[in-house]
C-alpha cells in the first residue's frame, strides 16, 4: 500500500509538472510572439517573399551572412555574400519570425574596408566570402562576434572592456594543406556578371590604395582571360540552361573533361580550376607516347 501510494504520489506530482512546463512554455511562446509583433510592427506586414530591398550591410552574423537593418525599425534581413558597409539591391527570399532572409540583385556601392580578392574564381566558386575585405577589418568583426554571442547567450555585460585583441595570422594565405576538387564531363563558365562584387572590390580598394582606375581594369581584364565563353563554332558542344532566361547571367556549360569546384546548387557542373589529360593506357599507346600511363600499363591522367 505504501508503494502504491508513493507512486500515485509520483505520477500525480510528474502530470502536474508536465502541466506546468507546458504552459510555461505556452506563455514564453506567446509573449515572443508579440514582442516580434510589436517590434518588427510595419515591417513584417511591407518585408513579403520576393519583394526587392535596398539594404545596408551592418556587421556579419556567425555563420557569415551579413546583418542589414531595415529602416526605420531595424528589422532585421540577412544577406549572404554581403560586406560590412556594402549597399546592395537585395530580394526577399523567405520571412522568418522576427527576421528574413534575401539574395543580392545588385551591388550599389563597396564595403567600408575593401580589398582585392586575390583568388582569380573569387564569386563564381562560392567560398572565400572574406577575400574582398580587409585582414584587419576581418579580425575585428570576428571580435565583434565573440563580444555579441556572449552578450546574447551568456548574459555578460562588459566583455569588451577585458577582451584582449585578436590576434592575427603570420600567414594570411597558403597555410591550407589539403583541397578537395571534383572531376566532371560538364564545364560551367561563368559570365562576367558572376565577377560583379570582385571587380568593385577590387577597384574600391585601389581607389582607398590611391591607385589611378586603371589598376582595377587590369585585373578586370586579367579575370575574362581567364574565364572566356565558347566561340561560335564551339556552340554545338554547349548545354542548353535550364532556365533560358538565366543563361547569359549564370554562364554557360561546356561538355569536357574539367578538374575543379563544383558549382553552387549543381550536383554535375564544375567551375573549371585544372585541365586533366586522361586516356585509356595499353601497350602500344605506352611505347608510342610514353606518357600518361602508369608501368603496369594501366589508363594515366595528368594535369
Amino acid at each position: 500500500r505504501r508503494i502504491e501510494c508513493s507512486m500515485n504520489s509520483i505520477v500525480k506530482g510528474t502530470g502536474l509538472c508536465a502541466s506546468r512546463c507546458f504552459r510555461k512554455q505556452r506563455n514564453e511562446r506567446k509573449c515572443a510572439a508579440r514582442s516580434v509583433s510589436s517590434l518588427g510592427a510595419g515591417a513584417t506586414s511591407l518585408v513579403h517573399q520576393g519583394q526587392q530591398l535596398e539594404l545596408a550591410c551592418h556587421r556579419l552574423a556567425l555563420e557569415g551572412k551579413g546583418v542589414c537593418l531595415l529602416p526605420p525599425s531595424s528589422y532585421v534581413v540577412m544577406v549572404g555574400r554581403v560586406l560590412p558597409g556594402e549597399m546592395v539591391a537585395a530580394r526577399v527570399t523567405a520571412v522568418h519570425k522576427g527576421y528574413a532572409e534575401a539574395s543580392v540583385v545588385a551591388r550599389l556601392a563597396p564595403p567600408t574596408h575593401p580589398a582585392a580578392p586575390a583568388c582569380p574564381h573569387y564569386g563564381p566558386c562560392g567560398g572565400c566570402s572574406l577575400q574582398g575585405l580587409s585582414y584587419g577589418e576581418q579580425l575585428s568583426q570576428k571580435s565583434n562576434q565573440a563580444v555579441f554571442t556572449m552578450r546574447r547567450i551568456g548574459k555578460l555585460e562588459g566583455v569588451e572592456s577585458v577582451m584582449q585583441p585578436p590576434v592575427g595570422a603570420a600567414q594570411q594565405y597558403g597555410y591550407r594543406n589539403k583541397l578537395q576538387l571534383t572531376f566532371s564531363a560538364y564545364a560551367w563558365q561563368p559570365s562576367r556578371a558572376q565577377y560583379a562584387a570582385a571587380d568593385l572590390y577590387a577597384a574600391a580598394a585601389a581607389a582607398a590604395a590611391g591607385v589611378q582606375g586603371g589598376g582595377a581594369a587590369s585585373i578586370g581584364g586579367e579575370r575574362s582571360q581567364d574565364h572566356q565563353l565558347p566561340q561560335a563554332g564551339q556552340a554545338d558542344n554547349t548545354l542548353l540552361s535550364k532556365d533560358a532566361a538565366l543563361e547569359e547571367e549564370g554562364g554557360q556549360v561546356v561538355q569536357r573533361s574539367v578538374l575543379g569546384f563544383l558549382r553552387p546548387g549543381s550536383v554535375c557542373e564544375v567551375l573549371p580550376v585544372f585541365e586533366p589529360s586522361c586516356r585509356g593506357g595499353g601497350a602500344a599507346g605506352d611505347a608510342s607516347s610514353g606518357e600518361g600511363a602508369s608501368a603496369s600499363g594501366g589508363a594515366g591522367c595528368r594535369l
